[in-house]
């Protein structure tokens, strides 16, 4: 009995060295697209080259292309289409993407010391896949995915074909490439807990990614976003700080389509996350705490500030919601009747809404009693520089209650602020 436990055990080990030592990182997939892309160059058959794409690439997609194309909704016809409408794009990143692999012992020797660093690392795959210029990386449990045709852009690509602002000024701004150091920083989102609760715990799951990358390679990390932060921090720090406990996500965050300085969240959250390191006298337990920090928790994202000592001592949290909350533009007037009229004249054309600051755009939509209670018809334009809305309503009915939303996402006044509510109804019911 005694000697079956110990080979039992003795199996056991075995395959626990096994399983350490068998490949988790994926290139096949760069390849497989390449073999399809030639073969799809060679025939101006459409029907040929759907067949070519699903034949040569997608079934032998690997599983984490596979969670990639579902992810991203990627098909046939948008891989196809990359094809036919981007030549020059493709020419230019080809020998690129196909060097991936070389990377591969470098990759495995920084997940190594990862490990080393945060014993409790959970495994994940890794997987190059060419995504349909969709993302450039992405985490799914225990799966890295790495666009690859994304990763490796930079100033040099040719993108005089390309449609997409965000893709352009992504490449513009990247100045410096680091295969090794954007895997390492997607793999550590693959143990991080999921959701975030404002700006500022968003900025430091992005961010500490890219600390902890500088901590495994043991060097400092280069990006633009860095580069300008650190030669603009007292400026970026104050107004970081007055927008951090916000929803402005998307000025801070994945915003190379309209900011000539991209992706500065990240820069925060690899400031306060490295604050964080350098005042925790036990470094390995501060590798633990920003890796496994729960980012959808106001209290630990505040207590995980407050301990960085990255503001100082102590932040006022309560003044900075407050300010920032008094620079929010907010409904003062609609013309010509008051919400929630009940004798509204139907000869009214036009209904106005005047905001309290000057906007760049506002968005509406339909409440839930469908389109059929959707009173306007277009957008005119503003007046009074630019703090009324003119509105162009459809014909309206007697004995009528009509209703629809001003929404928070994409109404946005001229110097950045984003709308005061979720939503804001207007209501008004016409007379009999």
């Amino acid at each position: 009995m005694k000697s079956r436990i110990i080979s039992a055990l003795l199996i056991l080990g075995i395959s626990k060295v096994y399983s350490q030592k068998k490949n988790y990182i994926f290139t096949n997939d760069i390849n497989h697209y390449w073999e399809a892309y030639d073969q799809i160059k060679k025939t101006d058959d459409t029907h040929k080259k759907y067949e070519l794409i699903n034949t040569l690439y997608i079934d032998k997609a690997s599983d984490g292309l596979k969670v990639f194309m579902k992810k991203r909704n990627l098909n046939d016809s948008v891989f196809v289409e990359n094809i036919n409408k981007l030549p020059k794009y493709w020419n230019s990143v080809r020998n690129s993407t196909l060097a991936i692999k070389s990377k591969q012992k470098e990759i495995e020797k920084y997940i190594k010391k990862l490990r080393y660093i945060y014993p409790e690392l959970k495994p994940a795959n890794i997987y190059f896949t060419i995504g349909g210029l969709s993302s450039g990386g992405t985490a799914d449990s225990e799966m890295v995915l790495i666009g690859s045709e994304i990763l490796v852009g930079n100033p040099a690509t040719d993108t005089s074909e390309l449609t997409s602002d965000w893709l352009k000024n992504t490449f513009k701004h990247r100045k410096y490439l680091d295969v090794v150091y954007l895997t390492v920083h997607e793999y550590v989102h693959t143990n991080q807990k999921d959701g975030y609760v404002n700006l500022l715990g968003h900025s430091i799951k992005e961010g500490s990614c890219d600390f902890i990358a500088e901590l495994v390679l043991g060097k400092p990390i280069k990006t633009s976003y860095i580069e300008y932060g650190k030669s603009n921090l007292s400026k970026v720090k104050e107004d970081f700080k007055a927008e951090m406990y916000s929803n402005r996500n998307d000025k801070w965050l994945y915003n190379g389509k309209k900011s000539d300085h991209p992706d500065l969240g990240y820069f925060m959250g690899y400031e306060i996350s490295k604050s964080y390191y350098q005042n925790h006298p036990d470094k390995k337990q501060a590798v633990k705490d920003i890796i496994e920090l729960d980012f959808g928790s106001e209290k630990a994202i505040d207590e995980f500030v407050e301990k960085s000592k990255f503001f100082g001592n102590s932040v006022n949290k309560d003044e900075i919601i407050k300010k920032y909350e008094s620079n929010m533009p907010k409904v003062v007037k609609i013309e010509p009747f008051e919400n929630q009229s009940k004798n509204v004249d139907t000869a009214t054309k036009q209904i106005k809404i005047t905001f309290s600051k000057k906007m760049n755009d506002v968005s509406l939509n339909f409440s839930k009693n469908g389109k059929e209670h959707f009173p306007l018809q277009k957008k005119l334009g503003f007046e009074n520089d630019k703090t009324t809305l003119i509105l162009e309503t459809v014909a309206l009915q007697p004995n009528t209650t009509y209703d629809f939303y001003i929404t928070n996402r994409g109404t946005e006044s001229e110097d950045g602020y984003q709308f005061g509510a979720d939503e804001y109804k207007i209501e008004f019911t016409t007379r009999p």
